[in-house]
Protein backbone atom coordinates (compact mmCIF):
# COMPACT_ATOMS: atom_id res chain seq x y z
CA UNK A 1 0.00 0.00 0.00
CA UNK A 2 1.19 3.57 -0.79
CA UNK A 3 -0.81 5.61 1.41
CA UNK A 4 1.43 8.42 3.32
CA UNK A 5 -1.39 8.55 6.25
CA UNK A 6 -0.82 6.40 9.38
CA UNK A 7 -2.66 3.12 9.41
CA UNK A 8 -5.05 2.07 12.48
CA UNK A 9 -6.78 -1.08 13.55
CA UNK A 10 -10.34 -0.39 14.91
CA UNK A 11 -12.01 -3.34 16.34
CA UNK A 12 -15.53 -3.63 18.09
CA UNK A 13 -17.97 -6.04 17.98
CA UNK A 14 -20.37 -3.67 18.16
CA UNK A 15 -21.47 -2.21 14.75
CA UNK A 16 -22.20 1.38 15.84
CA UNK A 17 -19.24 1.75 17.90
CA UNK A 18 -16.86 0.49 15.27
CA UNK A 19 -18.37 2.82 12.39
CA UNK A 20 -17.81 5.81 15.09
CA UNK A 21 -13.93 5.21 15.34
CA UNK A 22 -13.66 4.69 11.94
CA UNK A 23 -15.33 7.82 11.00
CA UNK A 24 -13.18 9.76 14.07
CA UNK A 25 -9.99 8.30 13.29
CA UNK A 26 -10.67 8.91 8.89
CA UNK A 27 -11.09 12.28 9.53
CA UNK A 28 -8.25 12.60 11.82
CA UNK A 29 -6.13 11.51 8.45
CA UNK A 30 -5.51 7.99 9.34
CA UNK A 31 -6.29 5.00 6.31
CA UNK A 32 -8.22 2.61 9.51
CA UNK A 33 -8.43 -0.93 8.94
CA UNK A 34 -12.31 -2.49 10.76
CA UNK A 35 -12.69 -5.51 12.73
CA UNK A 36 -15.67 -6.68 14.21
CA UNK A 37 -13.87 -9.51 16.33
CA UNK A 38 -10.46 -10.39 17.73
CA UNK A 39 -9.73 -13.30 15.01
CA UNK A 40 -10.88 -11.00 11.61
CA UNK A 41 -8.40 -8.15 13.56
CA UNK A 42 -5.28 -10.67 13.53
CA UNK A 43 -6.29 -11.89 10.40
CA UNK A 44 -6.03 -7.96 9.25
CA UNK A 45 -2.83 -6.91 11.45
CA UNK A 46 -0.86 -9.83 9.88
CA UNK A 47 -1.29 -8.84 6.56
CA UNK A 48 -0.46 -4.95 7.53
CA UNK A 49 1.90 -5.01 10.48
CA UNK A 50 4.07 -3.47 8.90
CA UNK A 51 1.82 -0.20 8.34
CA UNK A 52 -0.36 -0.28 11.29
CA UNK A 53 0.45 2.04 14.14
CA UNK A 54 -2.54 2.61 16.24
CA UNK A 55 -4.91 -0.45 17.52
CA UNK A 56 -8.24 1.16 19.23
CA UNK A 57 -9.79 -1.77 20.61
CA UNK A 58 -13.33 -2.43 22.73
CA UNK A 59 -12.09 -3.87 25.65
CA UNK A 60 -15.20 -6.29 25.85
CA UNK A 61 -15.59 -8.40 22.98
CA UNK A 62 -16.54 -12.41 22.90
CA UNK A 63 -15.09 -14.69 22.09
CA UNK A 64 -11.68 -12.99 22.56
CA UNK A 65 -11.35 -10.06 24.48
CA UNK A 66 -9.67 -6.84 23.20
CA UNK A 67 -6.95 -7.34 25.93
CA UNK A 68 -5.88 -10.81 24.88
CA UNK A 69 -5.46 -8.97 21.14
CA UNK A 70 -4.12 -6.18 22.48
CA UNK A 71 -1.47 -8.39 24.00
CA UNK A 72 -0.93 -10.67 20.89
CA UNK A 73 -0.71 -7.79 19.06
CA UNK A 74 2.06 -5.94 20.78
CA UNK A 75 4.02 -9.19 21.21
CA UNK A 76 4.27 -9.47 17.45
CA UNK A 77 4.93 -5.43 17.15
CA UNK A 78 6.22 -4.28 20.64
CA UNK A 79 5.40 -0.22 19.33
CA UNK A 80 2.03 -0.56 18.35
CA UNK A 81 0.32 2.38 19.83
CA UNK A 82 -3.03 0.77 22.03
CA UNK A 83 -6.03 2.43 23.18
CA UNK A 84 -9.06 0.68 24.48
CA UNK A 85 -12.75 1.96 24.63
CA UNK A 86 -14.66 0.67 27.20
CA UNK A 87 -18.22 1.21 28.33
CA UNK A 88 -16.69 0.55 32.05
CA UNK A 89 -14.32 2.47 33.09
CA UNK A 90 -10.62 2.81 35.56
CA UNK A 91 -9.60 -0.50 36.59
CA UNK A 92 -13.46 -2.13 36.01
CA UNK A 93 -12.83 -2.07 32.58
CA UNK A 94 -10.02 -4.54 33.58
CA UNK A 95 -11.39 -6.57 35.89
CA UNK A 96 -11.27 -9.99 34.23
CA UNK A 97 -8.17 -9.35 32.80
CA UNK A 98 -4.23 -9.96 33.74
CA UNK A 99 -2.68 -7.68 34.41
CA UNK A 100 -1.46 -6.05 31.01
CA UNK A 101 2.60 -5.39 30.69
CA UNK A 102 2.18 -2.79 27.60
CA UNK A 103 1.57 1.10 27.72
CA UNK A 104 -1.90 1.91 26.86
CA UNK A 105 -4.74 4.59 27.12
CA UNK A 106 -8.34 4.02 27.94
CA UNK A 107 -11.21 5.93 26.51
CA UNK A 108 -14.71 5.87 28.30
CA UNK A 109 -17.64 5.02 26.12
CA UNK A 110 -19.21 7.09 24.78
CA UNK A 111 -17.12 9.76 23.89
CA UNK A 112 -16.20 12.62 21.32
CA UNK A 113 -13.92 12.55 18.83
CA UNK A 114 -11.62 14.95 21.23
CA UNK A 115 -11.31 12.41 23.67
CA UNK A 116 -10.33 9.53 21.29
CA UNK A 117 -7.69 11.54 19.71
CA UNK A 118 -5.99 13.08 22.66
CA UNK A 119 -6.12 9.65 23.94
CA UNK A 120 -4.74 7.84 20.67
CA UNK A 121 -1.56 10.39 19.66
CA UNK A 122 1.32 8.53 19.79
CA UNK A 123 2.87 11.23 21.25
CA UNK A 124 1.21 11.36 24.22
CA UNK A 125 3.12 11.79 27.39
CA UNK A 126 1.50 9.58 30.09
CA UNK A 127 -0.15 6.11 29.38
CA UNK A 128 -1.81 4.12 31.77
CA UNK A 129 -1.17 0.57 33.17
CA UNK A 130 -3.61 -1.99 34.39
CA UNK A 131 -3.91 -2.02 38.01
CA UNK A 132 -2.79 1.83 38.28
CA UNK A 133 -4.22 4.16 40.46
CA UNK A 134 -5.91 6.20 37.96
CA UNK A 135 -9.82 5.57 36.62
Amino acid sequence: MQSKRPFALAVDDEPSDLENVRHVLADAGYHVLTASDANSAMEIFQRHADHIEILVTDVAMSPVGGCDLAAALVKLKPDLHVTFVSAYSGSLAFQYNEVLTFPFALVAKPFSAQDLLKKIRPEREKVQRAGSAEG
